[in-house]
């Protein structure tokens, strides 16, 4: 989240790598937390490997982190193409997330279905799930993971030229206090957007879109740079 992608890897790696060999539940947990942070930076085949290698083990992983498992493996799924299997998962690890009750597994599991939505060109479905996602996020007053959604919700509301309320949505936004890097540069490329569209200053004053630029930049995060870049 804060732009060390590789070290966060290498670290996550050095623990997959100790319990080579180890038929454990800590082992499942490493192995997919491993597989989460590479399909996160579009390394799927390599996250499969991993994925694979939990799927292998005979102990019994905790219910919660097999469904993570599965939740992970959806987006992988997704960027390889294998669209069928990614939303047989995602559906998967939504309605099991609602079943543990573990809302923040929810959270995290509608965004990313939404995120591959986006991604195929589905506005509708990835608004709906969007939506529901930060209504989960608010009913955990989790507010990293409220500006999160409220970040994603504003950007496919910009697309969808819903431009009251993407701005209704990035207000909220920016009186949040969290710390992703990530997420603040995407806010700031949405505002500056969305206050040239709609012609008013006072948004634009608002938006810092040099600092994110810059902040793109340091964090060497690709996709954030563009988007500041782009808008």
């Amino acid at each position: 989240e804060h732009g060390a992608c590789d070290e966060g890897i290498a670290v996550s790696k050095s623990v997959t790598a100790a319990l080579a060999g180890v038929d454990s539940p800590l082992r499942f947990q490493a192995e997919t937390l491993t597989a989460s942070l590479l399909t996160a930076t579009f390394r799927a085949d390599e996250a499969l490997l991993h994925l694979d290698a939990a799927s292998g083990l005979t102990c019994a992983p905790e219910p919660a982190w097999a469904l993570r498992h599965r939740g992970i493996r959806a987006p992988s799924f997704a960027r390889l193409g294998r669209l069928a299997e990614s939303q047989a998962d995602f559906a998967f690890a939504v309605a099991g997330a609602r079943e543990l009750g573990d809302r923040e597994q929810l959270v995290r599991a509608l965004n990313n279905w939404a995120d591959v939505r986006l991604r195929i060109g589905d506005l509708a479905g990835a608004s709906e799930l969007y939506a529901s996602g930060l209504e989960v996020a608010r009913e955990l007053r989790s507010s990293r993971l409220i500006a999160w959604l409220i970040a994603n919700n504003a950007y496919v509301a910009l697309f969808r030229g819903e431009l009251a309320a993407a701005r209704t949505l990035l207000l909220e936004f920016l009186t949040i206090d969290h710390d992703i890097e990530i997420i603040w540069i995407q806010g700031q490329a949405i505002l500056c957007r969305l206050g040239t569209l709609l012609a008013d200053e006072s948004l634009l004053r608002l938006a810092t879109i040099d600092e994110a630029m810059a902040r793109a930049d340091a964090l060497g995060n690709r996709n954030a740079l563009a988007l500041a870049a782009g808008a």
